[in-house]
């Protein structure tokens, strides 16, 4: 799955779940059937899954865990209104908006015209595992990521000067349309939002 979680959790599964045969009592690993018998493991009301974090990878893995027919809970770190992990976007309306000490607070009515978006954690992802570059092409299907064209990216030296990475020196970049958030937003709503607290 995304960077290499999917095969920590692929070993998981295959290695460690309970399997009870049909008309069986007892019950066996996954890890003592047939390589080949492992794959069809029967999970119909008999697995559950809890996956704590909201961010990409734990969607991914939520999604994946469903299509096999497990059930799935999805337990955010500060609960369904900060989903996303990394892949964070703030929406900041500069009239409306203000600060009280570390919390944002509302202090008039919101307007578009005002209103600005920016991704304060993961800004861009890039896409060089096979498996991850198929999900990448699945959400540029649903038109919630896209590649990012002459992106500029660097760093600014000690004198204050921005030093620029030579666009032909970047891996492809993919950015959320609209903001990283959206990935994960589009993620969540395939896993179902009763799946998530």
């Amino acid at each position: 799955l995304a960077q290499g979680h999917g095969r920590t959790l692929r070993n998981y599964l295959l290695h460690w779940t309970e399997v009870v045969p049909p008309g069986r009592r007892w019950k066996r690993r996954a890890k003592d059937l047939p390589i080949q018998q492992r794959g069809a493991i029967d999970c119909e009301n008999t697995q559950k899954v809890c996956i704590v974090g909201a961010g990409i990878a734990a969607f991914v893995a939520a999604r994946r865990l469903q299509q096999h027919g497990f059930a799935v809970k999805v337990f955010g770190y500060c609960g369904n209104k900060n989903l996303g992990g990394r892949l964070f976007s703030e929406e900041w309306d500069l009239q409306a908006h203000k600060m009280d000490g570390a919390k944002k607070i509302l202090e008039g009515a919101q307007s578009e015209a005002s209103t600005i978006r920016f991704d304060t954690g993961c800004q861009w992802v890039t896409a060089d595992d096979p498996r991850f570059l198929s999900e990448v092409e699945r959400w540029q299907e649903a038109g919630v990521i896209e590649q990012w064209p002459d992106a500029r990216i660097g760093s600014w030296t000690s004198k204050g000067v921005f030093e620029r990475i030579p666009p032909a020196d970047l891996p492809a970049l993919f950015c959320g349309a609209g903001g990283m958030a959206r990935i994960v937003e589009h993620l969540a709503h395939k896993v179902g939002d009763q799946n998530i607290e």
